[in-house]
């Protein structure tokens, strides 16, 4: 059964945007092709079988809050069910939420809580496709312009034993180009230099041939000054 963007938001006045989110993803669920999704990630989630232009269509027709703070009680509620494609969900909305201007410059006065609320959600349901969006596009984006608190959180981030914490203290600056504070940037990544986390190793390349694009001499010196970088952070550097 297929649901337009018209047919959702002129159902959508007034309605849970979560419980909304289930009334017209769940009918859509194939489980022939969840076994796959499922297999990709290990087997660690269940999955509804939805495609993510198909999710992504639906979830931006449904009418979700303005308010930061509301929107995380939603993002909170989704990460609460079992199928991933909520978890996407969640991380998609809060992504186009904090992407806007309109929306960053007010954030100053509770960013404290929206980063607990970010760090909340990087522990939940914890894995690379939902830390990959939520640590630079909304804690990152959160962050951005402000290099105290990007230094202090990340400081606290890159020392939990947590290794979801640990990456996103090591790719929260991804989209920064010319704003990224590479000290803070370099700083992180050696930190975790020892890491034997496979994730954390590719984190910190990732984050490093990112920068490469902005300031490739940069790179280049760092990586050539820190023998002690695993081989993966070196080779996904250098690509």
């Amino acid at each position: 059964m297929k649901h337009s963007s018209a047919s959702v938001k002129a159902s959508n006045v007034a309605v849970d945007p979560v419980r909304e989110l289930v009334r017209v993803l769940k009918p859509l669920a194939n489980p022939e092709r969840a076994v796959p999704m499922k297999a990709y990630l290990r087997n660690q989630f269940a999955f509804l079988g939805i495609g993510t232009e198909e999710r992504r269509r639906l979830c931006f027709a449904v009418d979700h809050p303005s308010d930061p703070l509301a929107l995380f009680d939603e993002a909170d509620a989704l990460f609460a069910k079992r199928e991933r494609e909520y978890h996407y969900c969640a991380c998609d909305v809060l992504a186009k939420h904090f992407r806007s201007k309109k929306y960053v410059a007010d954030l100053e006065k509770i960013q404290q809580i929206l980063l607990k609320r970010c760090e909340h959600l990087i522990t939940t349901n914890s894995w690379w496709d939902t830390v990959d969006t939520l640590a630079p596009k909304t804690a990152g984006a959160i962050l951005r312009g402000h290099p105290n608190e990007l230094d202090k959180w990340t400081r606290r981030w890159i020392s939990s034993n947590n290794i979801w914490l640990q990456r996103s203290a090591i790719i929260i600056q991804l989209h920064y180009k010319a704003d990224t504070v590479a000290e803070v940037l370099f700083d992180r990544i050696l930190q975790r230099a020892n890491s034997k986390e496979f994730f954390v190793q590719k984190g910190a390349g990732w984050a490093l041939r990112e920068y490469a694009k902005t300031d490739p001499s940069a790179v280049v010196s760092f990586v050539t000054a820190n023998p002690q970088l695993s081989a993966l952070t070196k080779r996904e550097a250098m690509k």
